[in-house]
């Protein structure tokens, strides 16, 4: 049986090292600039941190995410000040991460709260545990009566920012420091706030497992659902509920979402099926790893219908998006093409 995700406020001092390790598998590039050495750098965030300003999402008793903010009152990362730095890092190791950690630093308005970084562990990601912890901090800044939400995207993460416009936030403004981006691997940041009132909690799934519905759902009629589904939960894939007359199975991977129905003579056919189905689409599905699908098809002596390859997308004049890739068809020749996202870069750099 599969556990559910709850979303609780503050943790323990026993699951700090734990909570700084998520952060700085999300952060670390950019913390990294402010205290190199990475045994370090986690001593630091796992004593720094203020567990009051933050949300833990976990599945049993194992932490998979954690959304950190600021309001007038404190700050998850408000203990990395410069006596606390000075303490930990010495003089010149303090001086340094000031001067960097300065650059990122950001006040909280009246009755605003400011996210403070959000993480998720690898294994989770693709879930929607991201969006669930956004909807228990709408619902706790509803609760203690701030007005809005508000954070920043970077201008190379272009598809967090297409996320956080489908959950309501907008952008307000654009800051830009082209003469930093040799140091900071970006140019710009855009301000983001989502209003938040007593009465309209922004409706965002916060269930991670069981309450999230694609609202695009593609239906594939198969010819035997038992050997689909042997393919389909091979690669990862979990069944969400299933029906017998006619044979169903709606599943899901992450925020991946299929129907499968075995072919009946009363089934939505607009012309006589014949293999390969599905001819001229492919259908995309993200995964946080390639790798495993790949070692779950060898096993069940499947091949590739494209191998593995590195392929680099544009979505904006100056942005492009990576993910590892391959194709494969399913039983009924349905072409899958499973992505591992990359991250954006600029166009021109390698």
């Amino acid at each position: 049986m599969i556990e559910e995700t709850r979303i609780q406020r503050g943790f323990a001092d026993a699951h700090r090292h734990t909570v700084a390790q998520l952060y700085d598998a999300a952060f670390g590039s950019k913390l990294a600039l402010a205290i190199p050495e990475e045994k370090k750098r986690l001593a630091v965030l796992a004593a720094g941190f203020d567990p009051q300003f933050a949300l833990l999402a976990w599945r049993g008793d194992v932490v998979l995410g954690v959304a950190g903010f600021k309001t007038d009152r404190g700050a998850f990362t408000g203990a990395l000040c410069w006596r606390f730095l000075r303490a930990k890092l010495g003089l010149w190791g303090a001086v340094r991460a000031m001067l960097v950690l300065s650059l990122f630093e950001r006040e909280a308005a009246p009755n605003q709260l400011l996210m403070d970084g959000i993480a998720v562990a690898p294994s989770a990601r693709g879930g929607g545990l991201g969006r669930g912890l956004l909807s228990a901090l709408a619902k706790h800044a509803a609760e203690h009566g701030y007005q809005s939400i508000r954070l920043d995207v970077i201008d190379t993460n272009p598809g967090a920012r297409r996320l956080y416009e489908r959950m309501g936030f907008v952008a307000w403004r654009t800051e830009r420091f082209e003469y930093l981006q040799w140091f900071l691997g970006f140019s710009a940041a855009t301000q983001m706030v989502l209003p938040i009132t007593r009465s309209e909690v922004p409706q965002i799934a916060a269930s991670t497992d069981a309450q999230y519905w694609n609202p695009l759902v593609p239906e594939l009629t198969v010819r035997c659902l038992e050997a689909s589904l042997s393919f389909y939960t091979a690669v990862g894939f979990r069944v969400r509920f299933q029906r017998e007359s006619p044979p169903f199975a709606y599943l899901e991977l992450g925020q991946a979402q299929l129907m499968l129905e075995q072919e009946h003579a009363e089934g939505w056919c607009v012309a006589e099926l014949e293999r390969p189905l599905g001819r001229g689409v492919n259908f995309q599905i993200e995964v946080a790893a390639i790798q495993p699908l790949l070692t779950a098809l060898q096993n069940l002596g499947v091949q590739p219908f494209q191998a593995p390859e590195e392929s680099w997308y544009r979505v904006s004049a100056s942005i492009e998006e990576g993910q590892q890739e391959f194709l494969v068809q399913d039983p009924d020749g349905y072409l899958l093409r499973f992505v591992q996202p990359l991250g954006a870069r600029r166009i021109g750099r390698a």
